[in-house]
């Protein structure tokens, strides 16, 4: 996608059972750094979580700095699919993603190793230093947050693009100034089966946008986040089990929060909140608000510029906690 080169091998790391009894896959894609030709040499990983207001996307919608950084600075990334709303509700969702995590901690390296070992390409088996970074954008920059509230010891430091932290925002219960399609028009995704992933069909170039996108607009345009994300039940007390700001503890892992000044559609107070709560409980971490930036700022985002967006600080910032 954008550019960015195939994942080495794709791998489903947890199955559900859904309605009527069917089994859903819900996989990562892996992508392996270049060999440094020295066999001792460890590789850090970074896990990406894609965003899409948590209706649309997959794992393959990575900004296309990412896999780029990723090979030239010997890291392993690994972008993961999680169950997609309305069907899937960020409990389903979070809970994928920390299953990510978990994979990774537990088996990404005979993963690997499985590949090397079958693969006709390369030979090539990057060792994992079991220090692992978590990042995502938009909703998934919500459930970075998530992950990083979860205590996976392996997670030594996260970074949250533009992220939702809260739906107890009033901005995220009112229509928003987007464009509106008719229900009928996307109800296939609202009433279809639920899924892990969809392809990619958002141009961050021209705005333009197919499939189930649309779906995405139209809960923005009704004013129904906290319906489609939460369920019926989005009482206060659910909607604090779910708030970023108030899971934070003390093994919380240094966070970098990354945030256009100019998003209208996650409002930057959600990073300025956040970066208070980790302030408070005395959490290493950085807010960065690059002034006037849209939201996606950064998903095409070309290589010039990614020091002038925060982009090389963050990155910068992750390599140097796992290296600790």
């Amino acid at each position: 996608m954008y550019g960015n080169p195939e994942p080495d091998f794709t791998v489903p790391f947890k199955s559900v059972t859904i309605e009527g009894g069917a089994t859903l896959d819900i996989e990562v894609d892996v992508y392996l750094p270049a060999s440094t030709g020295d066999s001792a040499s460890l590789s850090n990983a970074v896990l990406y979580i894609h965003g899409g207001a948590m209706v649309a996307m997959d794992k393959t919608d990575i900004p296309i700095f990412l896999p780029r950084y990723a090979k030239s600075n010997h890291l392993v990334l690994i972008s993961t699919n999680y169950r997609l709303a309305p069907q899937g509700k960020v409990q389903e969702a979070a809970s994928d993603c920390i299953d990510a995590a978990k994979w990774c901690e537990s088996d990404l390296q005979k993963a690997m190793d499985e590949h090397a070992s079958t693969s006709t390409s390369s030979a090539y088996r990057p060792q994992w230093s079991g220090k692992l970074a978590i990042m995502g954008g938009s909703a998934g920059g919500w459930l970075t947050l998530l992950v990083a509230a979860a205590g996976v010891p392996s997670i030594k430091a996260a970074a949250a693009i533009y992220p939702m932290t809260n739906l107890s925002d009033p901005h995220f219960e009112n229509p928003m100034d987007v464009p509106a399609y008719d229900r009928e028009t996307v109800a296939e995704y609202i009433d279809g089966p639920i899924v892990a992933g969809a392809e990619p069909d958002l141009d961050y170039e021209t705005g333009a946008l197919k499939g189930r996108h649309r779906a995405a607009y139209y809960m923005a345009s009704q004013g129904l986040w906290r319906n489609w994300l939460l369920g019926e039940d989005h009482s206060a007390a659910t909607l604090e089990a779910y708030d970023a700001r108030r899971l934070v503890h003390n093994r919380w892992p240094p966070t970098f929060l990354l945030h256009g000044a100019g998003d209208t559609t996650i409002p930057p107070t959600n990073s300025q909140d956040m970066a208070e709560s980790l302030k408070k409980s005395k959490v290493e971490h950085v807010l960065r608000l690059v002034p006037e930036k849209p939201h996606f700022f950064d998903m095409l985002a070309p290589q010039e510029a990614e020091e002038e967006l925060g982009i090389t600080d963050m990155l910068t910032f992750l390599v140097e906690q796992m290296e600790q």
